[in-house]
């Protein structure tokens, strides 16, 4: 795609100003903004009519998000130049003199004309993307307010009724049931007035699990208790911070049926779900943040996510593991998730993990190893329309033990279904020892080889045929 125009943007916190000029350096035009979201969409409406081009915004991504979103939604390119960077451009290659507004956006000008040549063009993302994004993007915001509202809410428990947190009343105190005590009955005095029957009704009313134990020990644990002169203001404060968890609660809920709705009538969305343990979540962050980065290949999409090596030599020094600072962040945690989710829903992922770890990997370096893998698999599904189909020549797992959740049930499952399995050291199928292991029999020949993984202290077995299919992860062999 062939550039016909230039734009350089001084953002600032009430206008912005453009500056404009084709790719000789001729200037076109100058244009003052206001700060408002229909000014600056009609703006990027405007650019979109007028061919291909390039704006350069100079400015904090607080100042810009809001014109960003609007010339992405038009359709229009646009980079954000680095103030830091942009101001030691200006000094040294422009040699300007005077720091002011115009001089800004004629720097961001005479910025992205140097980058006009090198940059790579990609086409706009698609309205689901864009939306997938937002939701994306909205739902951590809101993710995050919500464990800040829970550390809040831990402490001011710990404050005036410390043995409901020692003593385990609830395993999670976001829970519905919990929340809706704190927030109707915050005080150990108020549990003692309704007695135990009552609040084991109200525990139930919230589906809760074990209501008349836990109704009981909140009963004995108020009995003990002596009021403090600050209760009173400590329990207002706890009431207020679980309402405000269980609203942050269903407006993440909302936003994820948001996500599934958008994700049900596209296509891409559709391939990725046939990952074995991704969620709504993860599909979303990965559509919505790899965007078109995904044209250009893995290595494109490893840079932008940070997740691919980077080599830095200097002298005789040469360090080819060196992370990117300058990275997608959310990509990149995408993916990591991807990985954790796959490590525990697949056996050709599980024994690429344990591979990694027996190396002497941390967990996170080999779960970084994995998610390095799979954006090859993700990236050829998205380009090539590919599933994540069964290719030859790696370990084999049987569909059905994935869903067995014990250790028991899986070594019960592989005795039983296959038959041909001795177990040598004392152990009984039923329940082998940290220091078992399972053998084939020689005599059958239904197995040509078995091989033991682990992972964090979980056992698991798999199966290796040469001539089975398996869940496409061809690259992870190695």
């Amino acid at each position: 795609m062939a550039l016909q125009w230039l734009c350089g943007v001084d953002c600032g916190g009430q206008e912005h100003l453009a500056c404009f000029s084709d790719l000789s350096g001729k200037p076109l035009l100058r244009k003052t903004l206001r700060h408002a979201t229909g000014e600056l969409y009609h703006f990027a409406q405007e650019l979109s009519k007028q061919g291909e081009g390039l704006v350069v915004i100079e400015g904090r991504r607080g100042l810009s998000a809001a014109l960003e979103r609007a010339l992405e939604e038009a359709g229009v390119n646009c980079v954000q130049a680095d103030p830091a960077r942009l101001r030691r451009f200006r000094d040294e290659v422009l040699a300007q003199a005077n720091k002011t507004d115009l001089d800004d956006a004629q720097a961001a000008l005479e910025y992205g004309r140097m980058l006009a040549d090198r940059l790579r063009l990609l086409p706009c993302q698609g309205e689901d993307e864009v939306v997938l994004r937002a939701l994306s993007r909205q739902r951590d915001q809101l993710e995050a307010q919500r464990i800040t509202a829970l550390h809040h809410l831990r402490e001011c428990l710990r404050q005036y009724a410390p043995e409901v947190l020692s003593d385990r009343v609830f395993f999670h105190l976001d829970c519905q049931s919990a929340l809706a005590l704190w927030e109707r009955y915050p005080l150990p005095q108020q549990w003692r007035r309704l007695g135990e029957k009552r609040l084991r009704a109200f525990l139930a009313r919230y589906a809760a699990k074990g209501a008349e134990a836990r109704a009981r020990k909140l009963v004995g644990l108020a009995r003990q208790h002596r009021p403090g002169l600050a209760d009173e203001a400590l329990a207002s404060s706890v009431s207020l911070w679980a309402a405000q968890v269980t609203l942050l609660q269903r407006q993440v809920a909302e936003i994820e049926i948001k996500m599934e709705q958008v994700e049900a009538h596209h296509s891409p969305a559709q391939l990725l779900r046939q990952i074995p343990g991704v969620s709504t979540v993860t599909i979303a962050a990965l559509l919505g943040e790899m965007g078109e980065v995904v044209r250009h290949g893995e290595r494109a999409v490893a840079a932008y996510s940070g997740l691919g090596g980077q080599v830095h030599q200097t002298g005789t020094t040469l360090n080819t593991q060196r992370r990117r600072r300058r990275v997608n962040r959310r990509l990149k945690r995408a993916f990591m998730d991807l990985a954790w989710h796959l490590v525990q829903n697949q056996a050709e992922a599980a024994a690429f993990y344990a591979r990694r770890r027996a190396k002497g990997r941390t967990h996170w370096q080999a779960l970084r190893s994995l998610a390095r893998q799979l954006i090859r698999i993700v990236v050829r599904m998205l380009n090539q329309g590919e599933s994540f189909r069964r290719t030859e020549g790696g370990p084999y797992l049987p569909e059905e033990l994935k869903y067995l959740r014990g250790k028991q049930e899986r070594e019960r499952y592989l005795a039983d279904g296959f038959g041909k399995l001795t177990i040598k050291e004392k152990t009984s199928a039923e329940g082998l020892t940290r220091s078992g292991r399972v053998h084939r029999d020689p005599g059958g020949d239904s197995l040509s080889r078995l091989r033991q993984s682990s992972r964090e202290g979980a056992r698991i077995l798999v199966y290796v045929q040469p001539e089975a299919t398996v869940p496409g992860l061809r690259s992870l062999q190695h």
